[in-house]
């Protein structure tokens, strides 16, 4: 935006905007969201992180926190793969997400980790038996049929109702649900050498 803060409290104040969910435009046309919209090309992933770099700043307080996550979470002399692994309410619009069997996702994980030399893998995943599994074979010896990398997780709270998404899930906390969401983006972001990501939003 290159607007001045004052035209748009006057467009506000005048109601000369529209809400997202009445509009029929949506940042980057749902793709990498949405499994038939494809891919996030490069040059909107950069379009993307422009946007947030100029116009989302983290509170002193919460950076601080966060960079505590960080050397907590993700440090131990690793070089960390972060993997986020959608599901929940995710099959209607990713099949994909849920064709993936342990086994799949475990060879993707470690053909990615060979590749940019990584010895740990920040798992992130709204299915918490998944979770449970794949970090029992990712930290499990390469002899007992393992990987033998080093893996962190975030406890995030997570619904425990099949096929519904935690931020649906009313018996969870609103504001926990909602910091889980930014704090294991962020550390994703920020602590990972790099993402694997299936389709999400």
């Amino acid at each position: 935006l290159v607007c001045p803060p004052s035209v748009l409290l006057q467009a506000l104040r005048q109601g000369r905007f529209m809400e997202t969910d009445k509009h029929e435009v949506a940042f980057g046309a749902y793709r990498g969201a949405i499994q038939g919209f494809g891919s996030i090309p490069p040059a909107q992933a950069a379009q993307g992180r422009a946007l947030v770099r100029r116009h989302v700043a983290l509170r002193e307080a919460f950076a601080q926190r966060l960079q505590g996550m960080i050397s907590t979470l993700l440090g131990g002399g690793h070089q960390w793969l972060a993997v986020h692994i959608r599901r929940g309410d995710k099959a209607i619009e990713a099949a994909a997400n849920f064709l993936l069997g342990d086994e799949d996702l475990l060879l993707r994980i470690v053909v990615q980790c060979a590749a940019w030399h990584c010895t740990g893998v920040f798992l992130c995943t709204d299915d918490p038996g998944l979770k449970t599994r794949l970090r029992s074979r990712l930290e499990a010896s390469p002899e007992s049929g393992g990987a033998g990398l080093a893996v962190s997780l975030y406890p995030s709270a997570l619904s425990s109702l099949t096929g519904q998404g935690t931020h649906f899930d009313k018996s969870l906390d609103c504001y926990k649900k909602a910091e889980d969401v930014m704090v294991e983006t962020l550390l994703m972001a920020r602590g990972g050498h790099g993402v694997l990501s299936t389709y999400s939003n």
